[in-house]
């Protein structure tokens, strides 16, 4: 969440980003989301800024990622 709140207020994205629905939006998260803490440290990949999607991915109380359930079912 930390993350975002940068992110969205670079001037950059602050100026096509209106302050309210961002501050809704982690709003949302907050309440909404699925908060997953991360125990596994992923192997190496290309990118780094990847690994803590990876480990989300390993970590996340799902047995199936939604992607490739989705794959596997022809969707």
């Amino acid at each position: 969440m930390e993350e975002l709140h940068l992110v969205w207020n670079r001037p950059r994205l602050r100026q096509q980003i209106d302050s309210s629905q961002a501050i809704r939006l982690e709003q949302q998260l907050q309440y909404r989301a699925l908060w997953v803490e991360l125990k596994t440290v992923p192997p190496n990949c290309r990118d780094p800024k990847d690994l803590p999607v990876l480990a989300t991915a390993i970590d996340a109380p799902c047995p199936i990622p939604y992607s490739i359930q989705r794959l596997h079912n022809g969707s």
